[in-house]
């Protein structure tokens, strides 16, 4: 289609100024000249359900005219077209005002005629100009906030809408006649007049292209099935709430008794509740996806006809609960199908197709739109013809509803998925209040401070929440040390097991470009949650002059299970003399090494000096290779604290070991006498090794010990002495334990 130019900076942000204004006075002036204002006036002039539903169908008769806007556009442009179909719908509205005048002479029938007149006129007009709205939305977005500007600008409509409809019902608490309707309409017209100024000095975007012809773009974009299906599923979903939603007003009105005043307030929620939509699905689509939304909003809608169906029978403030309650998640489920579509749409579609998408869009809205409005009042006006029970008419007008919209959500699961996230995911997070508080604080990260992104990383992290992952991942690239840093460390206390590749790609590109600073921490991350790609770049980072990432290098490469590193960790024992990277490549290799390698991890101790925690390290790194650490832990630290008491413990222990044979027993009794002199343990301690039947029964176990036992470098060590005497006699019981 037409290429469109993309605005300044500084238009952009004077564009959104404007035309936020539009939305609020739009939104406000839209109640008081649509909708239900005009549903109560006409049943007040005598109108039944299907008139009610005839000027229903009107509204989405509008948008099937968005397609002359097609048209008219490239003629006049996008604003002049927006401007001029809201300017002229107004003028039709004109004549309402003065139906007063008309009843002064018994004029019903008249009245409602132009009642007719009007609202037909009103949504021919505004029909060509429906389309520039997402036209404009787009001209002042980019495609990564596109979806959620959107959402914002729904925000500002119903929030302007819920206004109008208290003032509505307010004057008609006070006085619901004929004049008040009028005065409200007018009131209506004014702000409607108003608004298209905001529109008029929005900024233009020339066009450089004529659009390609509506007929090969239905055939390109028809041709697609992710469309074809959306287009069929929407078309029905417009279907079903347009011969329901009309009738919201009067099912409250003819069950329930509400006054015109009481009927207008209760729509105050649905307005809140769109509102209320706004603000969620602005939080949430860019995480959950539009697929996701458009689902649970679908879903939404469909409970919300439950209560209908039932239609209790309620009195006083537990009938304004349950009508308060239905009208705010009817609508709430009503205005997110609309807004989500729309949103799915965006992603379904190229962006140089966005006006002829959204005009195709409002089509088949209108369609299944108007048809089903004027369904929905046919069928109503049948029912309440051939069943005496006004409750029960509308108890099975909505039954059929019910089960329309049912069938449709089985339908839905066949819709092509445009977000990374999963519909199950999804909807896992969309009923989880931690998840939507740490997306809605994500949200904030975009336009925060340096100064503030802190604090809110911080938030994140105590929800341990692992939903907004993907907003998060995007600080990663901040040139400011601190703001990587501490995204990083929100990202390892918040990810879960499956990570999104935005993530990968992040943290592959920190352990490769950011040595010194955070590569460490991207290191760990991917080690953590078993990011096999990784290896490679870890197995580089080895060989870095960086030792904290050296040592985080070594640790994912064991959590990895990369056995091919295990020459490359061996050698950092050999070479480094760095406390923290030693500590670390034996902890690895502990992990990675055979029992027959055992004497690998007493290497460090043949240094002429060696730090009292290398020593402590090596010793409890080869108990966990053999897998006594549990047995031996807490008898090692007893004898770090005292040696005379260990030794006691482990004479003690040697009593209290069944299946040791009384020679057996003399000679692990002179391998702890002899504990002190070093000379005669390496004696006592070979023989016990060759002696103890159990020990010749495991030959790898017998061979490491005997090197570790006969060579003098290590046996200077009370520790080693103590670890040898201590795991024979430990090696019995787990011997016993595992046969």
């Amino acid at each position: 289609m037409e290429t469109i130019h993309r605005l300044t900076s500084s238009q952009i942000r004077n564009g959104r100024k404007n035309f936020n204004i539009y939305q609020a006075l739009n939104g406000a002036s839209f109640p008081l000249i649509n909708g239900s204002i005009i549903t109560l006036f006409a049943i007040q002039l005598g109108a039944d359900s299907t008139f009610i539903g005839l000027i229903s169908s009107f509204n989405y008769i509008a948008f099937i005219f968005v397609y002359f806007g097609r048209i008219l556009e490239p003629k006049i442009g996008v604003v002049p077209l927006f401007f001029s179909a809201w300017f002229i719908r107004n003028l039709f509205m004109i004549p309402l005002p003065f139906i007063p005048l008309l009843l002064l002479w018994n004029q019903h029938d008249m009245a409602l005629t132009l009642i007719l007149i009007s609202s037909i006129g009103f949504n021919i007009a505004r029909g060509p100009g429906i389309g520039a709205n997402n036209a404009v939305v787009s001209s002042l977005t980019t495609p990564k906030n596109q979806a959620s500007y959107l959402s914002l600008t729904f925000m500002l409509n119903f929030g302007a809408m819920i206004f109008a409809t208290i003032l509505i019902g307010l004057v008609l608490r006070f006085n619901s006649s004929n004049t008040s309707y009028a005065l409200l309409i007018f009131i209506g017209i004014i702000l409607g007049f108003l608004s298209t100024y905001y529109l008029w000095i929005l900024p233009r975007t020339p066009r450089t292209t004529a659009p390609q012809q509506f007929t090969k773009f239905l055939q390109s974009i028809f041709g697609r099935s992710a469309f074809r299906i959306f287009a069929l599923v929407f078309f029905l979903i417009s279907f079903v709430t347009a011969a329901t939603r009309p009738f919201i007003v009067v099912f409250m009105r003819d069950v329930y008794h509400q006054n015109d005043s009481n009927s207008i307030l209760f729509t105050v929620a649905g307005f809140v509740g769109a509102f209320l939509m706004s603000a969620f699905s602005k939080t949430l689509v860019q995480t959950v996806g539009a697929k996701t939304l458009f689902i649970f909003f679908t879903a939404l809608s469909t409970i919300s006809l439950i209560p209908a169906v039932i239609s209790p029978n309620l009195e006083g403030i537990y009938l304004i609960i349950f009508l308060i309650l239905f009208n705010f998640i009817a609508v709430f489920g009503l205005q997110g199908i609309e807004s989500t579509g729309q949103t799915y749409l965006f992603g379904i579609i190229k962006r140089n197709e966005t006006m002829d998408a959204f005009i195709l869009f409002f089509i088949i809205f209108g369609l299944g739109g108007a048809l089903g409005s004027f369904a929905g009042g046919y069928l109503l006006s049948f029912l309440q013809s051939h069943i005496p029970s006004i409750r029960f008419s509308f108890q099975i007008f909505f039954i059929i509803a019910l089960l329309l919209m049912i069938a449709l959500l089985i339908l839905m699961g066949s819709l092509k998925n445009t977000n990374k996230t999963s519909v199950r995911v999804g909807l896992s997070v969309l009923i989880n209040p931690r998840d939507i508080q740490s997306i809605s604080l994500a949200n904030r990260l975009g336009a925060a401070t340096p100064s503030e992104i802190g604090p809110l990383l911080e938030q994140i992290s105590r929800l341990e929440s692992d939903a907004a992952i993907e907003i998060i991942v995007e600080n990663l690239s901040s040139p400011k040390l601190d703001i990587r840093r501490k995204a990083l460390a929100t990202l390892e206390n918040i990810s879960g097991s499956e990570q999104p590749p935005e993530l990968i790609r992040a943290l592959l590109q920190q352990l490769r470009n950011h040595t010194f600073t955070t590569a460490h921490v991207a290191a760990r991350i991917l080690g953590q949650h078993g990011v096999t790609q990784a290896i490679p770049s870890l197995r580089r980072a080895v060989s870095t002059s960086d030792y904290r990432l050296k040592a985080e290098a070594i640790t994912a490469l064991a959590q990895l299970k990369d056995s091919t590193s295990i020459f490359l960790i061996k050698r950092q024992i050999y070479r480094e003399n760095n406390v923290y990277v030693i500590i670390s490549s034996l902890h690895a290799l502990q992990a990675l090494l055979s029992l027959n390698d055992l004497y690998v991890l007493f290497w460090p101790l043949s240094w002429q000096k060696v730090d009292p925690i290398i020593l402590n390290e090596s010793i409890l790194a080869s108990s966990t290779l053999i897998g006594t650490l549990d047995l031996f832990y807490h008898r090692y630290l007893l004898f770090l604290d005292s040696p005379s008491d260990a030794y006691q413990e482990m004479t003690d222990l040697l009593q209290n070991t069944r299946g040791i044979s009384p020679t057996e027993k003399q000679l692990l009794e002179q391998t702890i006498i002899h504990q002190t002199s070093q000379i005669a343990f390496m004696q006592y301690s070979a023989l016990a090794i060759q002696g103890l039947t159990y020990i010749k029964n495991d030959s790898i176990f017998q061979s490491s010990f005997l090197r570790i036992a006969k060579n003098p470098i290590l046996t200077r060590y009370a520790a080693v002495r103590f670890f040898i005497t201590c795991n024979l006699i430990l090696y019995r019981q787990k011997s016993k334990k595992h046969r």
